[in-house]
């Protein structure tokens, strides 16, 4: 074997390493990513008024395969990304839970009567909403095929935020003051 067909070899074999550490590494940091639960709306709400971007919440429930799928397929990606750090506050809410948390408004509500609230029975649902609450347009029910889901997402979350830097006013948060 020559120099020349030896040198390709061990190329490709350094290739079809780094590549495969490269999924090893994609699939720990995934592993390790955790998707915020939601705990404080209000706080969340006012944090994302003040960057200017809109709250995706995310219901789910335990044992739900394609809560699963669109987690670990679209979500933790995104925020491995860091690409939408600037773009979307995400937070999950696990319907199938008691926890009672504060709503945008500043009351206490469990995750239950706030996926009633946005109609959620099906999981996973996404909903886009302002930092107010209000649903911005965006409703992702159940998973048709993930193969354009991220895109979709992606569409929607460059139209909410188009929204947002369109508006004339700025959106007060009830019972609170205008955000800056």
């Amino acid at each position: 074997m020559s120099n020349k067909t030896t040198l390709k070899s061990v190329l490709a074999a350094v290739l079809v390493s780094i590549i495969g550490f490269q999924a090893l590494v994609s699939d720990a940091d995934a592993d390790q990513v955790l998707i915020a639960e939601a705990s404080n709306l209000q706080k969340d709400g006012i944090t994302a008024q003040q960057k200017g971007i809109p709250v995706l919440l995310e219901f789910s429930m335990q044992g739900c395969p394609f809560c699963e799928q669109v987690e670990e397929e679209v979500l933790k990606p995104m925020l491995i990304s860091g690409d939408y750090d600037n773009k979307v506050m995400l937070r999950k809410v696990m319907i199938d839970e008691d926890t009672v948390i504060t709503d945008f408004n500043g009351k206490r509500i469990t995750y239950e009567a706030l996926a009633s609230r946005y109609n959620v029975f099906v999981t996973p649902t996404l909903v886009l909403v302002h930092g107010n609450g209000a649903v911005m347009g965006l409703e992702m029910v159940g998973v048709s095929s993930i193969d354009f889901y991220g895109a979709y997402l992606d569409q929607a979350i460059d139209r909410a935020l188009n929204k947002i830097s369109t508006a004339a006013e700025p959106v007060r948060i009830s019972g609170g003051s205008p955000a800056s």
